[in-house]
């Protein structure tokens, strides 16, 4: 027993001697001791088996276009808007002319008293026509024709009147609204616009839609309502979560493959018609991925890049991101089952700096 306790006392001599005569050995990890090179966070590497994440190339469409029609009965005074602009519903797009308006109800008043007049002057001979007849002041046609005459004359009023209150509505409210949020589109002259035909067209852009096309397998497995992420390549953004709105039933006669379509949230407007994109989700196979958090990766303008440690010194490796949950991101290429990855102090590092391991 006492031999056991020599050696274990003999054996820490030897550690804390060996501490004191290695600032880059194993004591200085473990106590965390500094040393000459740059000092680091890491943590290990997540090994985790996920869906193999596939990617297709897609287009951004337009969820639907509604077309502004010029109201009748009026003239457009000016449009307030330009092809390109963004509106949003309810938003003035055009101006009716007022004058215009005035003019036209001047004439339905107009009317509407000659109305009046003549509608007075038939119910007189409705009421008095057994006199006027046996007077000889009207003729028999005119006798039997009268009552006819009274009902098309308060027809005729009750028109008159409809129309008058339809254009003194339209004063209250001389400006032409977008029925939708969207991207003004073929506006048209005030000049040469006419009633019932288009003044401009909206495009809905909120939800965009991405149309990618699938093999018939991954068609097999992607249905509607299934949640997909679309990446803008182009800007290197986090993947926006998106959700398919339909699959089309027939398949494309030459290569097979079957137009998909996702509806992706896009109240901000960074989707364009025409846009290209790229459309990934979980496929039905697993691949291994490597989970890290957020803080090791670095973007450096399309590609993505982490440190690695490894004997001492820092290591820059180029890695692909497949989908980021949280805080955390899995990394489908560009890391081993035992890196160590820095979490801090990668803005003063460079490939082989030497580094002091610290922790969090």
């Amino acid at each position: 027993m006492r031999a056991a306790i020599l050696v274990a006392i003999a054996a820490i001599i030897l550690v804390v001697f060996s501490c004191s005569n290695e600032r880059g050995g194993f004591c200085s990890r473990v106590f965390k001791m500094g040393g000459s090179g740059v000092p680091v966070t890491v943590e290990s590497v997540v090994v985790r088996d996920a869906a193999e994440a596939i990617s297709i190339p897609a287009t951004i469409d337009a969820a639907d276009t509604v077309d502004i029609p010029v109201p009748p009965d009026v003239s457009i005074e000016r449009v307030l808007v330009a092809d390109g602009d963004r509106v949003n519903a309810g938003d003035p797009v055009a101006r009716i002319s007022e004058d215009d308006i005035n003019m036209r109800l001047g004439r339905l008043r107009a009317d509407l008293r000659e109305a009046q007049v003549s509608l007075d002057k038939d119910s007189y001979v409705l009421k008095n026509r057994d006199r006027l007849l046996e007077e000889e002041r009207i003729d028999r046609s005119q006798y039997d024709s009268i009552e006819s005459q009274v009902q098309a004359d308060e027809s005729s009023i009750e028109k008159l009147k409809q129309d008058v209150a339809q254009l003194e509505a339209k004063l209250t409210s001389t400006v032409i609204t977008s029925p939708i949020s969207g991207i003004v589109s073929r506006r048209a002259s005030p000049t040469v616009a006419q009633a019932g035909m288009p003044l401009m067209s909206v495009t809905r852009i909120d939800p965009a839609v991405a149309t990618f096309r699938l093999k018939p397998e991954e068609a097999a497995t992607l249905k509607q309502g299934a949640a997909v992420r679309v990446i803008m390549p182009a800007s290197g953004g986090e993947p926006i979560d998106a959700k398919v709105s339909s699959v089309d039933a027939q398949a494309d006669p030459v290569d097979k493959t079957v137009a998909a379509h996702a509806q992706v949230p896009n109240a901000q407007g960074f989707f364009k018609p025409g846009m290209r994109v790229e459309v990934e989700f979980d496929g039905p196979k697993m691949q291994r991925t490597y989970v890290i958090p957020r803080d090791a990766l670095i973007r450096d303008q399309r590609d993505y890049f982490v440190y690695t440690v490894s004997q001492g010194a820092a290591h820059k490796v180029q890695v692909i991101p497949v989908r980021t949950s949280g805080e955390q991101v899995e990394i489908s290429r560009g890391i081993k089952d035992e890196d160590m990855v820095v979490v801090r102090g990668q803005d003063k590092l460079a490939e082989g700096t030497v580094v002091d391991i610290w922790g969090k």
